[in-house]
């Protein structure tokens, strides 16, 4: 009996230290995403995003944002970011928005949702083309699922391609370009079937006693 209790408290460890979704989505020629979701709780996750710049800028121009959608109900915290890639005085910061433009391009931000938004401050923190960036925070009261992302490019002086994406000019002929797509994210945690049952059957007996007694 005991035996059997141990290789069920090994297995059940394992499960819940274990990578629960790991993906690679590659959104365009231009970057792809690998996600790791890894349960650390009842409702707890931490999320992992490596981002792969194979295309876009040299120097200081490349990758300069990370934004993904998290329902308004997570609690986030322990947010990783990556290293200025070519040191001071660049490094990089986050902010949690219900601003729908808080995200890069042109994503729609969902109902119930807010941005959790990555961007790199000074040219030095630019992730150029044939690096990789490192993202990753934990959330509370959260389901796994795919969520609305966004990754920006910084140009620095060049105007890139049109087609390249949702161009954005800013002062000083500097360009950013968005790309929009989905990752392994946190969702809402849905509502069990059975509160919904018990729910009903309260808004049943509230009528039952108006009828009857009202």
């Amino acid at each position: 009996m005991k035996i059997t209790f141990l290789v069920f408290m090994m297995f059940f460890s394992c499960l819940v230290s274990s990578p629960l979704i790991a993906s690679a989505d590659q959104w365009t020629p231009n970057y792809t995403i690998d996600s790791t979701v890894t349960p650390i709780g009842s409702n707890s996750y931490i999320f992992s995003y490596s981002i792969s710049n194979h295309l876009d800028g040299t120097g200081y121009q490349g990758l300069d944002g990370f934004a993904v959608q998290v329902p308004t109900s997570a609690t986030i915290s322990n947010i990783n970011l990556p290293y200025s890639y070519a040191g001071s005085p660049g490094y990089w910061g986050s902010s949690i928005s219900t601003d729908p433009t808080a995200g890069f391009g042109n994503a729609t931000l969902q109902p119930g949702y807010k941005w959790l938004s990555c961007w790199g401050y000074n040219v030095q923190s630019v992730y150029p083309s044939g690096t990789t960036a490192t993202f990753s925070f934990t959330a509370s009261n959260v389901s796994a699922s795919n969520d609305p992302a966004t990754v920006s490019t910084f140009w620095y002086y060049q105007q890139p391609t049109p087609s390249a994406g949702n161009n954005v000019s800013v002062s000083n002929g500097t360009w950013y370009t968005g790309y929009s797509g989905t990752v392994k994210g946190p969702s809402a945690v849905p509502i069990p079937g059975a509160v919904w049952l018990l729910g009903s059957g309260l808004a049943g007996l509230i009528g039952l006693r108006r009828k009857y007694f009202g």
